[in-house]
């Protein structure tokens, strides 16, 4: 699959990334060899990443070569605030 990845208006924004403390931090991320690249100088090893999973994703601004948006993905199973919560109703 010829998948390229792009942004518009230079940094990729939407990522955030975490630690083993699972505590997730704004990432600064950009695009190498079509791969995206992201770290936050406070998170020194690594283990999780999250794409447009933030309260406000209407800033992120990762697209594939036709111009569609990148969609929203995590690469953890940390718990969140509502994964015990079953929609009723």
């Amino acid at each position: 699959m010829d998948y390229i990845l792009q942004t518009k208006n230079g940094q990729v924004k939407g990522f955030e990334i975490a630690g083993t403390d699972q505590v997730f931090h704004q990432a600064y991320a950009y695009i190498e060899n079509n791969s995206v690249l992201v770290f936050n100088d406070e998170v020194k090893n690594p283990i999780a990443v999250r794409y447009r999973w933030i309260g406000d994703a209407s800033q992120s601004n990762l697209y594939n070569k036709e111009g569609f948006h990148t969609a929203p993905f995590r690469t953890d199973d940390c718990k969140t605030i509502t994964k015990e919560v079953k929609y009723k109703l």
